[in-house]
């Protein structure tokens, strides 16, 4: 093992710890924004915003276990997270025109 794996080792595992603490103190964050939050809206985005923060955990497990395959998985939770997304702001919007009428 030569001075330079060594070091880009090191990095790795402090670029790990920092990703994961950041990735923790935003799902807190986004926990307490939806918990405070009346609004709907306001609501769809913080449950969007923790699907992310979800992808980010599936793929900090990935680097750290080193199976790819939990990318795969992030790719299909993403796809998943953006329809449920597009699909209730389609139900709220849906919900609106008939208050309306």
């Amino acid at each position: 093992m030569t001075v330079l794996d060594m070091i880009m080792n090191n990095i790795l595992d402090i670029s790990i710890i920092i990703s994961s603490v950041i990735l923790i103190i935003s799902f807190f964050i986004t926990i307490f924004y939806f918990t405070r939050m009346s609004d709907l809206y306001s609501k769809i985005l913080a449950l969007d915003v923790l699907a992310i923060i979800g992808l980010g955990f599936i793929c900090l497990y990935a680097i750290i276990t080193g199976s790819y395959f939990y990318v795969d998985v992030a790719i299909a939770l993403s796809l998943i997270a953006f329809l449920a997304t597009v699909a209730f702001a389609r139900y709220t919007l849906k919900q609106k025109d008939k208050k309306t009428e």
